[in-house]
């Protein structure tokens, strides 16, 4: 993966925030990447999360990361890089309108929670191909479309 475009920054960063960018960087998908604060000491080696939180707060107040989605029940966040010279490209919005019985959204949330990061890019990407928000997508893939509103 090329990482010329980071360069420019790393100067700028502290030791921590380097790292976390440069891993949110080699697993992004378009500008976003789906990561957890575990996900991050895991790719960075970093063993505190107060330092993993630091590090994103900090890129955050500098502008180059942005939150899109917080991560809920062990789920990953979704952020946003904003890199000088980098292409932005949209995504699509999450939907909040699902309708789930309270055993599908247990189930739901069970399944989001086992997902790696490479199975939330892979997410992210079949969603994007077939236009749809990433929960709508996961519940159509493992439970089936008769599961909404149910």
């Amino acid at each position: 993966m090329d990482l010329d475009p980071l360069f420019p920054l790393l100067a700028k960063l502290k030791p921590s925030e380097q790292v976390v960018l440069i891993h949110l960087f080699q697993h992004k998908t378009n500008d976003d990447v789906y990561a957890s604060q575990k996900h991050l000491m895991t790719w960075t080696g970093i063993k505190s999360i107060n330092t993993i939180k630091s590090a994103l707060k900090g890129l955050g107040d500098q502008g180059f990361v942005t939150c899109l989605k917080p991560g809920q029940q062990n789920a990953p966040a979704l952020y946003r890089l904003c890199l000088p010279g980098t292409e932005k490209v949209e995504t699509i919005p999450e939907e909040n309108t699902l309708q789930l019985s309270r055993e599908n959204q247990l189930r739901f949330a069970a399944i989001k929670k086992g997902f790696s990061p490479a199975s939330w890019q892979e997410i992210q990407r079949e969603a994007k191909a077939v236009e749809l928000a990433e929960d709508t997508y996961i519940i159509n893939k493992y439970f089936g479309p008769e599961r909404l509103n149910g």
